[in-house]
């Protein structure tokens, strides 16, 4: 039986394993389901946070070519490179802030 079983554990790591079992079938039991983290961000603002990584990428390259070798012909390239990126995380920005704005003014047209 369990219980012989468990008197003749020397090492304690049936009576352990019991343990963390009984623990995580409570636990399964009486707990909410866990959510994915990425259900929680909308598509605007996962985009803007891999520009922004891009961008943040981009300037220490710059950094460490500046560093190393200022005179080198591929600064500009990525100068560039960063300079779109900024501009294109503007955009994100002013469209999240337009849909935040049309949000905002269709639930107030609905409920005066």
């Amino acid at each position: 039986s369990l219980r012989d079983n468990l008197h003749n554990d020397s090492s304690g790591e049936q009576f352990l394993e019991l343990i963390r079992l009984t623990v995580l079938q409570v636990t399964l039991l009486h707990s909410p389901p866990k959510k994915t983290s990425a259900s929680h961000k909308n598509r605007r603002a996962r985009d803007k946070n891999i520009t922004k990584r891009k961008r943040r990428t981009l300037n220490a390259r710059i950094s460490a070519i500046k560093a190393n070798n200022p005179s080198s012909p591929h600064l500009a390239k990525l100068q560039n490179d960063v300079n779109l990126l900024t501009y294109e995380i503007k955009e994100l920005i002013e469209s999240d802030l337009e849909a935040r704005e049309d949000t905002a003014v269709r639930k107030i047209k609905a409920n005066p």
